[in-house]
Formats: structure tokens, sequence, C-alpha cells
């Protein structure tokens, strides 16, 4: 029985034995790769974060703790061995064919000799022998485990093997902290002068090797601030790129840190300011000049420039080093150095510097040494900067402006009377002798002039000589267009009649000829340069005389015609007709100038040229003189074809009259002066603005073509713009000296304001010196940036300027509304030019000019809306009324957009050309805004009601207008479709369908007919003036709906006497209005007006004068 029992045991032992082994191998396993994760943690944290420090020792502390924990778990598992009646229970489980044989056989070892027991367990042996080991603990799974078990050791080892590093560094440093004494550390260069913008760079060096990274701490005050250092090959670093200013720091590492070390930055010296001062040599006749703040020299050769240089200590050496020649010692005076210098040709120099301590400076900026050549005179009309129509008597102002390289010698006015010779007269010069601003006041009435004649003018200047013949330069053509006195009268009692389409061709052909008159004198004075004369230029233009002398033909075939329809035998009448042979005339100058125009002969063409410009304005002026003389016998003709001029004009010269010679107030003496000064500082700025803008448009032209431009044009150009904004510069300094020396002449009163406009000069000249300096980087594009800022604030401060004073205001806002007149005038003119609705191949070319002009309508537009919101701003002092009238100016301006409407009318014309643009409405627009800024100006109540009357009585001339051309456009239609009409009677319906005129195309004019004469019965101030709109109804007129059958013979009568009546009104109402004007001024309590009489004999003396009768 003990030995069946211990057969069983053995059983059991072994397999026991196996299943230990699984457990091992599994436990093993699962140890190994817990701690390999544990381990590639750690790795992934050490690359990832590279810890430092503490940190390092921190993370393999845990790392290390992690992985034997890992590793001792395994521990337990293998100890466990199971009890005898558990790994039976476990073998019944992989074998249940046993019937728990074994189980039952295991539980009765205790029995003894009982022969039950005995049966059992020798049944258990014998199916247990039966039974095959690796049913119960398989082979595979014991491989198995095993080979997981070996590759989780082997990864363990592996990993091991890569973090026996880190954890090594970390066991180091960690022993390093416990013995700080083991560590050494050195730091270079310590304390250290450096230059300022140099760079640094500190290194640091530690006995120990590893994952220890020092810290450099830096305080460049009371804060300090840390930096790891960056481990290089001699150790650690921390690089400073560009030091600037000086600083402290120390070197810590483990604990261990080092003394604080002083940087100390050092600067060489540099230069401050250099001033030049030129003198020239004797045979320029010029006198020295001095120059602050430079340090680019130009001049002739052989001037001889004395350079001062100041730097900002004393130095010990200093020399300018020229390029391609020896270095110039200078002399030492403190802070103050000097040499002097020739200029003899083109070159550069660098101011070099050193001081005691040997610091130096070979000169950081490069300065220019430039030769200037003797460039012909830049000269240029300033005013008036465009043709002017002129009456026999009239005084014009004109003003020219000049700039010469080394001094203008003569300023003459040149001028020549259509085809007449040339006469000269001298200017009236100012300013400095390199830049002189000429004026010259001519007077019309000595010079014999009549209506049509046109006075041709330029400038001509000549420089100094220099040993060589003078340059002598012109500037470019302008006109003065003499017109009838009369005309003046026709635009304020009627807007004409009969004749509006000969005046429009004239007015074409005079402005085309105009044209090429100008384009002929340009040619002419280029082709006087060397390499200026272009053969094909000329052609172009002689092509386009050629057109100009057919259009002048036709012209004249046109009036040939309607002169021999209109002439009638009346006693007294002369045969001849003075506008044919003004334009027959004309034609013949045209053949001949078209003839030295073949032969390229730009001279000779010049004075036939002229010749048939003055006969077209003769033409011109002829035909006006009839209008006048049809509107005085009261034949005016038809409303629809009458040149649309109105009052406009007459009051804008009367205003411009009046505000140039009247005062709102009596002022005293001193306010007088004073604000005479305050004049002529905005004038002055006002000249300051125009330049700056002029060298501005320069700039931006010359960064734009640069690329194409040579080098020596290029530096010469940017030389030149230097040269001229430097002058600007120096200008408005000396107004800002100006401005100062009055503030402070005037006391506190008005000292505030002054100190303020000097401030802000200081500010503009600023940014014009930075023009400057970015002009002598050759960076034309920021200069123009830059400049355009200073022409900003200059216009800023005008508006400021003219704003703080209320006669300035006023006087301000009388411009703006003089301003808003004309444009409203140039609009209605642009609006209904004849060329606009002419056909023919050029009609893209007159589409073209109509939008060019309708931009600049838009750009002067957009400055008078600019203004009136400054104005509008400044004017916080003013009386509310006043100030309510600005607001509602502006308020105007924002709801109709003016400046915008034109420039979509422009796009308009250019995409569409003939599209029929809204002119009319914006004309309306800017009348209105006139109106606004009148009631700002001071108008009273009776001067605002006849204001509104006048645009009611004009309104409803316009409608007038409109309604005739839809009824004539409706005549037109009606003659067409008559004849089909009666030749189709005896077909019914056919004839009205084949007509194409609908029953409410018909319907449509004569209903608004019926509204405008019930509006003007319900207008009270008109019902006396027009008793045969009464009489009148259109609907029992016409006795029929289709276009034939309408009656347009009353309309025709009663449209002229409506229009004439309409006339009569605008005349009444404007001559009251302008009395009552006068009366509103006042200057020292007296009125401003003048006997009836008086007026009457005044104006027969000038129509006397205009006319050249004689004067008794």
């Amino acid at each position: 029985m003990s030995e069946q029992r211990a057969q069983l045991s053995a059983l059991l032992g072994r397999v026991r034995t196996r299943w230990r082994l699984l457990v091992a191998l599994r436990a093993w396993a699962h140890a190994a790769a817990a701690a390999c994760l544990v381990l590639a943690l750690a790795l992934l944290a050490h690359r990832l974060i590279v810890p430092e420090g503490i940190a390092l020792i921190l993370l393999w502390s845990v790392a290390g703790v992690g992985a034997l924990t890992c590793l001792a778990a395994v521990i337990p598992p293998i100890q466990r061995a199971p009890r005898d009646l558990q790994l039976a229970r476990f073998i019944e489980e992989q074998c249940p064919d046993l019937d728990d044989v074994l189980v039952t056989a295991v539980g009765e070892e205790a029995s003894g000799s009982d022969p039950v027991a005995v049966a059992v367990v020798d049944e258990a042996l014998r199916r247990v022998r039966g039974i095959d080991r690796s049913r119960i603990v398989s082979d595979a799974a014991l491989r198995r485990s095993g080979l997981m078990a070996g590759a989780a050791v082997s990864a363990l080892l592996i990993l091991a093997a890569f973090s026996a590093g880190p954890a090594g560094q970390a066991a180091r440093l960690f022993g390093i902290y416990l013995s700080p004494d083991r560590l050494a550390l050195s730091v270079s260069p310590g304390d250290v002068r450096i230059r300022g913008g140099d760079s640094l760079r500190v290194v640091a060096k530690v006995s120990s090797i590893g994952a220890l990274v020092p810290v450099m701490s830096v305080s460049e005050g009371p804060e300090w601030r840390q930096t790891p250092m960056e481990a290089v090959p001699e150790g650690f670093a921390v690089a400073f790129e560009k030091v600037e200013r000086g600083f402290r720091y120390s070197v810590s590492a483990a604990g261990t840190a080092t003394r604080e070390y002083t940087v100390t930055v050092v600067r060489p010296p540099h230069v401050e300011r250099i001033d030049l001062r030129y003198e020239y040599p004797p045979a320029f006749r010029m006198p020295a000049r001095k120059e602050e703040d430079g340090g680019d020299i130009y001049g002739p050769a052989g001037t001889r420039v004395q350079v001062t240089v100041h730097t900002d200590r004393p130095v010990a050496r200093a020399a300018l080093n020229l390029t391609g020649r020896q270095p110039l010692a200078l002399e030492l005076r403190d802070t103050v150095l000097e040499g002097e210098l020739i200029i003899a040709e083109d070159g550069s120099y660098r101011v070099a510097l050193t001081d005691a301590d040997g610091l130096s400076n070979p000169g950081d900026t490069e300065y220019f040494i430039r030769t200037l050549q003797d460039r012909p005179p830049d000269v240029r009309i300033i005013r008036p900067a465009s043709d002017r129509q002129v009456t026999p008597v009239e005084e014009v102002s004109i003003e020219a402006s000049v700039e010469d390289d080394f001094g203008v010698a003569a300023l003459d006015l040149v001028y020549a009377i259509g085809a007449g010779p040339e006469k000269v007269l001298p200017f009236q010069r100012d300013g400095l002798s390199t830049a002189v601003l000429g004026r010259r006041t001519v007077y019309l009435e000595d010079m014999a002039v009549r209506p049509g004649d046109v006075v041709a003018y330029y400038a001509r200047a000549r420089d100094v000589s220099q040993g060589k013949r003078s340059t002598e330069a012109r500037s470019d053509m302008f006109f003065l267009e003499v017109t009838p006195f009369e005309q003046e009268l026709v635009a304020s009692q009627s807007q004409g009649a009969g004749g509006g389409g000969a005046l429009g061709n004239l007015e074409d052909l005079a402005q085309r000829q105009k044209d090429i008159v100008t384009a002929t004198w340009n040619l002419d004075r280029r082709g006087r340069e060397a390499g200026g004369r272009s053969d094909e230029d000329i052609r172009a233009v002689d092509r386009a005389q050629r057109d100009v002398r057919a259009g002048a033909l036709a012209a004249l075939a046109q009036l040939r015609g309607a002169s021999d329809l209109r002439r009638r035998p009346v006693a007294g009448q002369v045969a001849s007709d003075a506008m044919l042979e003004a334009t027959g005339r004309a034609a013949e100058a045209m053949a001949r100038a078209h003839l030295q125009l073949q032969a390229l002969n730009t001279s000779d063409a010049l004075p036939h040229e002229m010749a048939a410009l003055n006969e077209l304005l003769r033409a011109q002026a002829e035909v006006r003189r009839r209008e006048v003389q049809q509107q005085a016998n009261g034949a005016g003709g038809r409303v629809a074809n009458r040149q649309k001029q109105d009052f406009s004009s007459l009051f804008d010269r009367e205003l411009a009259r009046q505000q140039q010679t009247n005062y709102e107030t009596s002022d005293r003496p001193e306010t007088r002066r004073e604000s005479s000064e305050d004049s002529d500082a905005i004038e002055k700025i006002r000249e300051l603005t125009r330049r700056q803008d002029a060298l501005n448009r320069r700039q931006q032209e010359l960064a734009k073509n640069r690329a194409n431009m040579p080098a020596d044009q290029l530096r010469r150009e940017l030389e030149r713009l230097t040269r001229e904004q430097g002058e600007l510069r120096r200008q408005a300094e000396e107004l800002a000296r100006q401005l100062q020396q009055r503030a402070e002449a005037r006391g506190r009163q008005g000292g505030d304001s002054g100190n303020q406009a000097t401030r802000e000069l200081q500010q503009i000249s600023e940014d014009m010196q930075g023009a400057a300096s970015e002009l002598r980087r050759e960076n034309p594009q920021e200069a123009s940036a830059r400049g355009n800022r200073a022409a900003e604030r200059l216009r800023d401060l005008e508006r400021r300027m003219r704003g703080a004073q209320p006669d300035d205001r006023r006087r301000a806002v009388g411009e703006m509304q003089l301003e808003s007149r004309q444009l409203a005038d140039a609009q209605r003119r642009l609006t209904d030019d004849p060329a606009a609705a002419s056909g023919g191949d050029d009609r893209a070319d007159r589409s073209r000019r109509l939008a060019a002009a309708q931009e600049r309508l838009a750009e002067r537009t957009e400055r008078l809306e600019q203004g009136v919101r400054q104005l509008a701003r400044t004017a916080q002092d003013a009386d509310p009324r006043e100030q309510s009238a600005l607001q509602d100016a502006v308020r105007e301006i924002g709801e109709q957009r003016p400046s915008q409407r034109m420039r979509s009318a422009a796009r308009a014309e250019q995409q569409q050309p003939g599209a029929k643009p809204e002119g009319e409405n914006i004309a309306r627009v800017l009348d209105r805004l006139a109106d606004r800024l009148g009631a700002a100006g001071g108008l009273s109540e009776d001067s605002e009601r006849l204001t509104e009357k006048l645009a009611r009585v004009r309104q409803l001339r316009e409608d007038l207008t409109d309604l005739d051309e839809q009824l004539s456009e409706l005549r037109g239609r009606a003659g067409d479709s008559t004849g089909a009409a009666r030749g189709r009677s005896g077909q019914p319906g056919s004839g009205e369908q084949g007509s194409g005129v609908q029953e409410g195309d018909a319907r449509e004019p004569w209903q608004t007919a019926r509204d405008l004469l019930n509006e003007l019965r319900n207008e009270s101030r008109l019902e006396s003036l027009v008793p045969e709109a009464n009489g009148f109804d259109p609907g029992r007129s016409a006795p029929g709906t289709e276009a034939w059958k309408q009656d347009f013979a009353r309309w025709d009568e009663l449209k002229l006497q409506v229009g004439v009546a309409l006339e009569r009104a605008e005349r009444d109402t404007a001559d009251q209005l302008r009395d009552q004007q006068s009366r509103d001024r006042l200057n020292a309590g007296a009125t401003q007006t003048v006997p009836e009489a008086y007026r009457r004999l005044v104006e027969k003396y000038y129509r006397a004068l205009a006319s050249g009768s004689d004067k008794k």
C-alpha cells in the first residue's frame, strides 16, 4: 500500500515541477516586460525633455526603482507551490476521463490500509500512468512561455544597456550634489570691455562632464534673468550677437556659482553733424553759402568747401578719407573738427575718428562729392497756371519761378498778340540768386487788344555766364483769350439764343488749334536741345493740323449756308460777314502752317498757327456779339439750342472782387497788419505745399522709371531732387522762425496758435529732412512717402490757420462758395459739350477727353469737400448759424458724394462713349452746396429767400429745356411717320402700327407740359409773367394720340414766350439778390452800394472800351 502511495506522490511531483516551471516562465516574462516599459518611458522622457540637474536625478531614480519593483514581483509566484489535492483537481480538469478517481485517491491517502482505499489508489495509478504528461502541462505552453521570458529578458538587457549612460550621469550628478567640492567651474572672458555693437561670447568649463549644464544669470538692472548655456566643444557657452548696453553676469552649476562679472560697453566717437561752407570761384559771382547739418557736397569744379565736423566727444585723431586721394587731416578743437577741400571731380569721403582710448570709427556713412554741371535753368509759370479768358480792359498778374544751379541772370515775360511779333517785359524779381520768383502785371488796355484776340505768353530765363555763353530756357506757353465785355452781360441776362451750334463748333476748333500751337511750341523748344528733335512727332502735329483745317472748312461751309438762309435785305446792313471772313482767314493760316510742318519747320509754323487761332477766336467773339444783338432786339431762338450759361459766372466774379477788397467789419491798423501777416504766412505755406506736391510727383516718377534710366542720369536727378528738398526744408525752417518771432511780439494773445504753428512747421521740416536723407540713400519711393506726409501736414496747417480767425474763415467760405459755383458751371459745360454728341471716327478720342476733364473736375471737387469738412471742424468758436450752415454743407457732401459721382461718370464715359451722364444732377448738387456755404458766409434772410427763388427759377428753366427736347424728339418721329401713316389711311390699324410711335410715347411729353404749366400757374411770383400759359391745354390742342396728329405750332409760340418770361424773372431775381448781398456787406458801417446812375455810366464806359468806340 505504501509503495503505491509513493508512486502516486512521485507522479504528482513531476506534474508539480512542470506546472511551477510554466508559472515561473510566465512570471519572468511579465516582470521583464514591465521593467522594459519603465525603462523605455524613462529613455523617451530623457530624449524629449532632456532633463538636467535635479530633474535628471529624479527621473532615473524613479525609473530604477520602478524597474526593480517589477522584477521583484516575480518572486511570490515562484515560491508558491500547490498542494497534492489542488494538483489532483488540476489534473482532473485537464483529463476529465479520470472521473475524480485521482482526487478520491489523494483524499483517501490518509485512510490507511482500508481495502477500498487501496483499490481506489490502484485504480488512480492505473489510469494516471496511461495519461500523457503533455495533456496536463503541454510542451507547447512551456516552449511558448520560455520564448516569451527569453525575449523579455533580452529586451530588458538591451534597454538597461541604453539606460546605463543617463543613469550613470544621474548617479554622478547625485554624487556632485552630495559633495560640491568635487566640481571645478571656470568662466571666460570674465570682466571685459567691449565696443558697442560688437558680439560677445561667454564660455564656461566644468571639471565634471555629463548632464551638468551651467546656467548664466544676467542683470541689466535690478532684475536678473537666467539663461541655460549651450554645450560646445570647449565647454558651455552663451553668445550675444550685438551688445549695446553694459551688464553683469555670473555662472552657476550644481549649487556652485561664480562671482559676478561686469561687461562694460565702450563706443568709438561718432559724427553728430556736418556743416559745409561753399566759396565759389570768382567767375561765378556767387556769394558764399553755408549749409548746416549736411554732408553731401555739391558744387562746380574749383569750389572751396570748408568742412566742419561736430563729434559727440573729443577725439585724438581725425581725417577725411577721400576716395582715390590721400586722407585729409582735420584740425582738432575739442569736439569741433575743421578741414578744407576743393571740388575737382566726383567722389566720396568718410570721416575717420580715433579717441584717446584707441577706439576708432572708420566712418559708417559715406558722403558724396558731386561736381555740378551747368544745366539750363528750370523755369515755370506758376500763376495763372492755365489759360484764361479776359476782357480787353483786364489786369492780369503773372508769376513765374526759375531755379538754376549757379544763378539766374535774367527772367523775362515774352508775349505776342496773335501772330504779331514777340515783346519782352522783365519780371520783378524776388528770392535768392539761384531760386527766383518773378511777378509782372499785364495791362491789356495798354496792348490795344480787341475781342477775339489771343495773347500767347511764356517765361524766359537765362543763367549767369561762366566763361561761356549763357544758357536760355523757356517755360510752357499759355494763352489769354480776349472775350467781349458783353459776354458777362449775356451771362447775366440770358442764356443765349441762336448760333449755339456754330459757337460750339468754333469753340471745339479753337481748343484743338490751341493744342496744336502748344504741341508745336513744345517741339520747337525741345528741338533747340541737342538730340531733342523728333520728326515723327512733328508729322503727328501736321496730321492734326490737317484735321483741324478740314473741320474749319466744314464749319465755314455750314456758316455760309446758315448765313444765306438768315440774310434778309435790311437798310444799312453791311454785306460782309466778319465771322465768315475770320473763319476763312483761319483756314488759310492753317494751310500755311501745314506747309511749314510738312517741311519739319516748327519755328516758321508757329506764327501761322497763332494767326489761325486768333482768327478762330475772333469768329467765336463775332458769334457771341451776334447773340447779344439778337437778345437785345428780342429775337431769341429756340430755347433748347441756347448755350446754357447762367448767372453763376457773374456772381463768381462779383464775389471774388468783393472778397479781395471788402471786409466784414472795420479793423484797427494793428489788426489789419496782423491779418496781413497771417495771410502772408498762409500764402507761403500754400506755396510750400504746391512745391512739395510737385517734388513728390517727380520723386514718384523717378522711382517708377529708375530701372530704365542710365546711371549718370539717375544720379543727376537724385542730386537735383535732394537739393530742391533741402531748399524746401530751409524755407520751412525760416517760416517757423518768422512765426515764432511774431508770436513773441504779440505776447500771450495769439501766441499759443503761433507756437503751435511753429512746432508743426518744425515737424514738417523733420519730414522734409527725412525725405532728403532717403534721396541720398537713392530711395525715391520712401522719400516720396515722407514728402507726402509733409505735404499733408502743410495742408492741415493751412486749413487751421485759415479757420483760426473769423475774417479768414469767412474769406475761406467765400472762396469755397466761388469754387463750388465754378465747378457747377464747368460741369454743365462738360455735360452740354457738343463734342459729346457728335459721331465719327474721333468719337472715342473725344470721349477720352471728356472723361479726363471729368476726372479733373472730380479732383477739384474732392479738394473742395476736404476743405469744407476741415473748415467745419475748425469753426467751433463761430456763431451757431454759421456752424449750422457748415454742418449742413458737410451733410450735403456726405449724402450726395459729388466727387464720387463725377468719377463714376468719367468711368461710364470711358466704358460707354456717348452715354447720357448725370452731369446736370451733379451741377445742381454743387449749386446747393454753394447756397449752404453762402448761408455760412452770413447771408440775411432776404438773401436766402432770393437765393431759393433764383434756384427755383433756374429749375423751371431746366425743366422747360428738357421738355422741349422731348417734344422735339416727338416732332421728329412724327415727321418720319406722317407720310407712311397717311399713305396707309385706307388700311385701318396698319398705319398706326407702322408709324412706330406708341400711344404712351405721344401722351407722356404732353402730360409733362401740362404739369409744368400748372406749376407755373401755381407759382405766385411767376403768374403775372406767364399770362399766355392760362389759355393753353395740350389735351385740347392735340386732336389725337398718334405722334403725327400732334399740333406743335402753339407749343413753339408758348415755349418762346415762357422762356423769355423765365429769363426776365431770373434777371430780376439776380439783380435783387446782388443788391441785397451788397447791403449785407458792411465796411465801417457804410453801405457798399453805389448810385444806379453811376453804375450805368461805368458800364457804358467799359462797353465803349470793349467795342473800341469813342468815349464821350
